[in-house]
């Protein structure tokens, strides 16, 4: 792996763990009573953002896909959905996500460097 995709991939994969905090704390997640119930909530989320779209089908239905999931929504939430006015103040654990983030770097660092500029076993990879 190239350092331009390292850049990349890792800030994505350190604030992976925020992102998911943040984003299944809002909308029909946050409904979840149990581990069970999110794990499907987040798949119905996944496959309405065409994450199960084959190779095969053209970009553009990714567009086309949505519409009966974002009709079925809408519907649910016209029906079902009654707005109050409860903020709640979420709590992130920073140390946690520092300590992640410091994880991450160390590991593609190792993995990008390993068998490339130092050897498997070389002290820098394995420290």
């Amino acid at each position: 792996m190239s350092w331009s995709t390292s850049s990349t991939v890792m800030p994505a994969a350190s604030l992976l763990l925020i992102h998911a905090r943040i984003d299944s704390s809002t909308g029909f997640c946050d409904t979840a009573q149990s581990m069970e119930q999110f794990i499907v909530y987040r798949t119905i989320q996944g496959i309405g953002g065409g994450a199960l779209m084959p190779d095969q089908i053209n970009w553009r239905w990714i567009f086309y896909i949505n519409l009966p999931f974002g009709i079925i929504s809408l519907w649910f939430i016209a029906q079902f959905y009654r707005e109050t006015l409860h903020l709640k103040k979420l709590k992130i654990d920073w140390f946690g996500a520092l300590t992640l983030v410091g994880a991450v770097v160390s590991f593609m660092s190792a993995f990008e460097l390993g068998g490339n500029r130092y050897a498997w076993d070389s002290t820098p990879i394995l420290s």
